[in-house]
C-alpha cells in the first residue's frame, strides 16, 4: 500500500521488502530510531503562487526551500528567488542550516510531502514560527507560468 502511495507521489524505483518490519527483525537486521514524533500543531496554511510570487519581490524575509531530490530539479528547475535546497532525504540531518529569522516557504513537486517536512520542523525547533508551504508545488507554480531557473 506505501509502495502505491509512494508512486501516486511521484516517485520512481519503488521497491519493497515483502517480509516487512518483522522479517527485517528476524534477519537481525540493524534497525535505526529518529526518536521523534510530527508535532501536533495545526499545519499553516498553504501559499498560493502568485501571493507568493508578490511576496518574493516584494519581502525580503521570504526563503524558498527546495526539498526535492536531484533528479527532479535538474527536470523543472528552481522557483526564480532565494533558495536553499535541502533534499527532504536530509532534512533530518541538516535542519539546523536554516535560518530563523525568515519566512521559509517549503516546496517540493506537487505539495504532497511539504506537509510533513513542516511538522518534521515544528517538532525539532520551537523556534520556525514562519513556516508555509507553496500549495501544489512547483507544478503549480510552473502552471501558472512563473519565473523559473535552471539547476
Amino acid at each position: 500500500m506505501a509502495a502505491g502511495q509512494a508512486v501516486d507521489m511521484g516517485y520512481h524505483n519503488i521497491y519493497w521488502y515483502q517480509e516487512g518490519l518483522a522479517g527485517w527483525k528476524k534477519g537481525h537486521n540493524l534497525l535505526e530510531s529518529l526518536n521523534f514524533r510530527y508535532a501536533h500543531r495545526k499545519l499553516p496554511e498553504p501559499i498560493e503562487s502568485q501571493t507568493l510570487f508578490k511576496q518574493l519581490s516584494s519581502n525580503p524575509r521570504y526563503l524558498l526551500v527546495d526539498i526535492r531530490d536531484t533528479k527532479s530539479r535538474q527536470k523543472e528547475g528552481l522557483i526564480a528567488g532565494p533558495t536553499e535546497v535541502l533534499p527532504l532525504y536530509r532534512l533530518h540531518t541538516d535542519y539546523e542550516q536554516l535560518p530563523d529569522d525568515k519566512i521559509l516557504v517549503i516546496y517540493d513537486i506537487r505539495a504532497k510531502q511539504a506537509p510533513a517536512a513542516i511538522r518534521f520542523l515544528l517538532e525539532k525547533k520551537y523556534y520556525f514560527t514562519n513556516l508555509t508551504y507553496l500549495k501544489g508545488g512547483i507544478n503549480a507554480w510552473k502552471n501558472e507560468g512563473l519565473p523559473v531557473k535552471a539547476f
